[in-house]
């Protein structure tokens, strides 16, 4: 960060890096988001701004998920827990 007239100018790539390590949004969509909204400097507001695009891009993901089937016909949806699928705490009978 360089200091301008009392501010700090935050440029794309400090704040990418700054964004992944805080947990804000992965590195991947931290750049999208910086090539989607190109700035001079990146503000308190850029950081609320990536977080909401990363939920996005993360629910837009999870709509092309699945239940994977495994070999008794159910599925792996279940609380299992650690157990897994063959301890006797499993959701189901049969």
């Amino acid at each position: 960060m360089s200091e301008k007239e009392g501010k700090y100018i935050m440029q794309a790539e400090e704040f990418i890096n700054i964004v992944y390590n805080s947990g804000y949004a992965t590195k991947k969509n931290a750049k999208k988001y910086t090539e989607k909204h190109p700035k001079d400097s990146y503000s308190d507001q850029d950081f609320i701004d990536v977080y909401r695009f990363n939920e996005e891009k993360k629910e837009i993901d999870h709509t092309h998920c699945t239940m994977s089937p495994i070999m008794n016909g159910k599925t792996t949806a279940f609380r299992n827990g650690i157990r897994g699928n063959n301890s006797s705490g499993q959701d189901w009978i049969g």
